[in-house]
């Protein structure tokens, strides 16, 4: 339980957990399936990986959970900077591989980062609401 000395104290252990949900999750599966899948047939592109685009919000909320999950005290905090941290790195790998050329600045920072962080805020108020309402019970 380090916390920093920051405007608002994030726990380190917690950060990084999520971070490492947020590589294998949001970063490491999609192209894990989407490189699978073009060994295949090119019809298993359209049929099983563009239909699953939906379902990156998805995950982003599970990282979120996993993050305010293996907090001790600041959970919201906590998902919240691995939303923007892996909101900024998701920026830069975009930037990087030249996704999107038609999506402008403000678009990109919205699309990248504001969702990210916003959906993983999200998980960590659902596993904050969820571990506050089981000690109740």
């Amino acid at each position: 339980m380090t916390f920093t000395r920051a405007i608002f104290a994030y726990e380190k252990r917690a950060v990084v957990i999520g971070l490492l949900a947020f590589l294998l999750l949001a970063v490491a599966l999609p192209i894990a399936a989407t490189t699978i899948t073009s060994f295949g047939p090119s019809e298993w592109v359209a049929e099983y990986v563009a239909p699953s685009k939906q379902f990156q919000l998805v995950l982003f909320v599970f990282v979120g959970a996993i993050a305010a999950w293996c907090s001790t005290s600041a959970a919201i905090v906590n998902s919240t900077v691995v939303g923007l941290i892996g909101g900024v790195c998701l920026l830069l790998l975009a930037a990087t591989l030249g996704a999107s050329p038609q999506l402008s600045v403000a678009a990109h920072l919205f699309q990248y980062v504001f969702v990210t962080v916003v959906f993983c805020s999200l998980g960590g108020l659902c596993a904050s609401l969820l571990r506050r309402y089981r000690k109740a019970l």
